[in-house]
């Protein structure tokens, strides 16, 4: 089957997406031979089911209770119709397979995201069944609450779309509008993650040396001029020369030699 539509219903249309149907074309098989007019199709929601008359719905079962003459498999020998009519109801039961196998894959692949359960566009064939000839699934194609979510998001909304065995161009259009969603929700993980980097960067601790305490003059020393802090005071050359007998000019000489060494 085909994908033939793309319309915005509602979601957040400023982040360029939204809530999407996607449609299945109804395309109905060819006119017969004998230049039979084809049959207007008409549309009705529907479920996963057999096919069923146009104006009723069902629930997904696996069992049929419907008369034997109004369900999809019938039988179009039994009708006595045409062998014209019964190409065309095979066409239509071969189709009626088709739109439904599409649009299941397509809901199951939807992680959630589904809106709904499948609807369907019916054609009544000549014998008064009414077949599923386009399909449509609502799937949420907004993005997440952050960028993280977004991509998960995308990454759903592309396996729902390619999940048909025969993606059609309008599935492969909501594909690539995921995967633009999800590569512009990682250029923003991307752009957080520098800005935390350099925000750790500008705000680290300095080194050792960038504030390092001066040292402590010693008493009688002088901090004004570096590397003076441990000079001899006068007092303390004093006491040197009344122990050691040296003049005092020798012992200032010597002083400073130790200062300057």
């Amino acid at each position: 089957m085909s994908i033939s539509g793309l319309s915005a219903l509602s979601g957040s249309a400023g982040a360029g997406y939204g809530i999407y149907g996607v449609r299945a074309s109804a395309r109905p098989p060819e006119a017969n031979q004998d230049g039979n007019s084809r049959s207007n199709p008409t549309t009705a929601a529907a479920t996963a089911t057999p096919a069923t008359p146009a104006h009723q719905n069902t629930s997904a079962t696996t069992k049929d209770d419907r008369p034997k003459n109004l369900r999809g498999n019938q039988d179009p020998d039994a009708a006595n119709l045409s062998e014209a009519d019964q190409i065309k109801i095979k066409r239509l039961q071969q189709r009626d397979q088709e739109v439904r196998q599409h649009e299941m894959a397509h809901l199951a692949a939807s992680g959630g995201l589904a809106m709904s359960g499948a609807t369907y566009t019916f054609q009544r064939g000549p014998d008064g069944v009414s077949y599923a000839v386009g399909g449509e699934v609502r799937i949420d194609v907004s993005p997440g609450r952050n960028p993280e979510e977004t991509q998960a998001r995308a990454r759903t909304i592309v396996a729902a779309a390619l999940a048909p065995a025969e993606p059609s161009p309008q599935d492969r259009t909501v594909a690539a509008q995921a995967r633009q969603m999800g590569q512009q929700a990682m250029q923003e993980v991307l752009r957080q993650q520098r800005e935390e980097a350099t925000q750790a960067s500008s705000g680290s601790e300095p080194g050792p040396s960038a504030h390092a305490p001066r040292s402590k003059p010693e008493p009688g020393g002088s901090s004004d001029i570096p590397g003076l802090a441990h000079a001899p005071t006068h007092r303390g050359i004093q006491q040197y020369q009344q122990i050691s007998g040296v003049s005092e000019t020798s012992a200032a000489t010597r002083g400073a030699l130790h200062i300057t060494a």
